[in-house]
């Protein structure tokens, strides 16, 4: 039928509907006209046998609906069953460039996440950090154990006999208890420097400690901006540390990045602590700060007697790329003055932290005991 065709038959339909009620002189609502309107339309489209027609025209769109959404189920059901096949194919790829051990420590992340509320790039970020060759080894350690006791064999002799590496280091400072060294970094301006040193005021626990909790270091270190620990590794007891450090106006404040590991050993009475830069990916570089991507710092301390007992040596091994453009001699004159500042603020904040800690224990009628490994003092994040 055409749509001309409907519409002259539309028209006919209401001039018949005008005729018949007003020979019945009955008034028509707009709701009794509409309920009439619609069925002449709807006898007028399906025919005479108009209830039986809709019934199965009803019938005829369940029928098609139900088709539809049968398929769109089947859609969605291979969508979702697609995208886990894909899932599964990238766990298997990351598998095999990771190793298991990876996947495992990545799920792990996954589950603690939603524990602690982090984000997920965070997430992903630490997840994919590798420690295998980040950490700092028990002969790392070592090493610097060895160094601290070949250090400590060259002050002792006279003078006129010291040898120290094969004549590579240069004497910057020699006091009776502070000496400095350096020696030139290949094919760089800078120098690495070793401190050697001795404080008879304080013990060597008191000092150790000072170094080891962060949360003091904003306190005596007013070049301090920010200092926290971003990742661990539990199997080493190392830590990546993000730290930034205040630089005079109107140069930038640099920032670092750096693995950190710290130690008690009880058997050769010895303390440690080390630091060498590394990239991580929660440590994004940082327009405001001036990223310094070479850097190394160990320190050994050994006491004169016992951890607790005033008298220890110590023995640090710094050098740094500041990434400034210092004429040689100002950054030289900046470093060997710097280095023995720092370890001075290191000294007077060490034993401000030893005078909190013997007026504690004299007001507490409780004898406070010795902590384990770490060695902090009580209130520390460390604790």
């Amino acid at each position: 039928m055409s749509n001309e065709t409907l519409l002259h038959n539309m028209k006919l339909l209401w001039t018949r509907i005008l005729q018949v009620h007003r020979s019945r002189s009955i008034v028509l609502s707009a709701q009794s006209l509409s309920d009439l309107l619609g069925n002449r339309c709807a006898r007028l489209i399906f025919g005479q046998s108009c209830t039986q027609n809709v019934n199965h025209f009803k019938n005829s769109v369940s029928h098609v609906a139900n088709a539809i959404g049968e398929c769109f189920t089947k859609q969605c059901n291979g969508i979702a069953v697609q995208r886990l096949r894909r899932a599964s194919q990238i766990v298997d790829l990351y598998k095999r460039l990771y190793g298991e051990i990876m996947m495992i420590k990545f799920v792990d992340r996954i589950r603690g996440s939603f524990l602690r509320n982090k984000s997920l790039f965070v997430l992903l970020s630490a997840a994919f950090f590798s420690w295998d060759d980040k950490r700092v080894t028990d002969e790392e350690l070592k090493g610097f154990e060895d160094e601290m006791v070949a250090v400590q064999g060259l002050v002792h002799q006279p003078p006129e006999t010291r040898i120290q590496d094969c004549c590579e280091w240069e004497t910057v400072i020699d006091k009776q208890h502070l000496k400095v060294w350096r020696r030139p970094i290949q094919d760089s301006y800078t120098y690495q420097y070793r401190v050697y040193g001795s404080f008879t005021d304080i013990p060597a626990r008191a000092f150790y400690n000072t170094q080891v909790d962060l949360s003091y270091r904003k306190q005596w270190d007013r070049l301090t901006i920010d200092i926290r620990v971003v990742d661990q590794d539990r199997e080493s007891d190392s830590e990546v540390v993000y730290w930034q450090m205040k630089y005079p106006y109107p140069m930038y404040s640099r920032d670092y990045v750096y693995v950190r590991r710290y130690k008690v050993d009880h058997q050769n009475k010895m303390l440690l602590i080390t630091n060498r830069a590394v990239e991580h990916p929660m440590c994004p570089v940082n327009d405001n700060f001036v990223r310094v991507s070479t850097y190394m710092s160990t320190m050994v301390i050994h006491p004169h007697s016992s951890f607790d007992e005033n008298g220890f040596d110590y023995c640090m091994t710094y050098f740094d790329d500041p990434q400034a453009a210092f004429p040689s001699p100002a950054y030289n004159w900046m470093a060997r003055t710097g280095v023995p500042d720092f370890v001075e603020k290191l000294h007077k904040a060490a034993q401000f932290m030893h005078e909190l800690t013997v007026k504690k224990q004299k007001s507490s009628s409780v004898p406070e005991q010795e902590s384990d490994g770490t060695f902090s003092y009580p209130g520390s994040q460390y604790a």
